[in-house]
């Protein structure tokens, strides 16, 4: 965030729009506000608006850990329309984490999710509804990391969709980024209780 805060916004904004959407929140809230603001106006609209809605979560919880980037597709979908949107969007994807891609209804609400590697082996008229598993395993936005302690240690998932609402499917928690955060809790833990904090 230091490093960032010195640079114009508009050298800022560059840099941050190419980082994963949990880092560029975490960045920009370390950020003053005005500071935080100037990168946000110089950043992609859609990266920036991405950023403002994670920004409105306590970090301690599974939407302020999340990112946005993930696949998402139509229940109704081909796997050859999957296919031909992951080439059509290879360079884009190609930043991602992705073992899964996840399964919405026409409201982005999320009702099943299927493993990549099924997807690949299926024949191409295949149905995307057809190939998901619909027991599929979410948390709430506001779900804290104890919450999400116990899921991941129940389950060996590379990642969590997160949801808001009545199942509008919002973004993914990585095992990874929630080990993270259960660290840099520890961490604030272990200084407060020495008397640092």
């Amino acid at each position: 965030a230091d490093l960032i805060d010195d640079l114009p916004d508009e050298k800022a904004a560059a840099i941050v729009d190419e980082m994963p959407s949990d880092q560029q929140a975490d960045i920009l809230a370390a950020l003053p506000k005005e500071e935080a603001e100037g990168i946000l106006q110089e950043m992609d609209p859609e990266e920036a608006q991405d950023a403002r809605n994670l920004m409105t979560y306590d970090p301690d919880t599974a939407g302020g850990i999340m990112v946005t980037e993930f696949l998402r597709y139509p229940e109704s979908l081909t796997v050859r329309g999957v296919l031909d949107d992951l080439r059509e969007n290879a360079e884009t994807y190609s930043g991602y984490d992705v073992l899964y891609a996840y399964v919405v209804d026409d409201h982005q609400r999320l009702v099943g999710v299927v493993r990549l590697r099924d997807l690949l082996l299926a024949p191409n008229d295949a149905i995307v509804g057809k190939l998901m598993s619909r027991e599929t395993v979410k948390v709430s936005a506001d779900s804290g990391l104890d919450d999400l302690s116990d899921l991941f240690e129940k389950n060996e998932f590379f990642g969590l969709p997160v949801c808001i609402g009545d199942g509008k499917l919002v973004g993914v928690v990585k095992r990874t980024s929630f080990q993270e955060a259960m660290e840099s809790r520890a961490d604030k833990n272990f200084l407060a209780a020495s008397g640092i904090l």
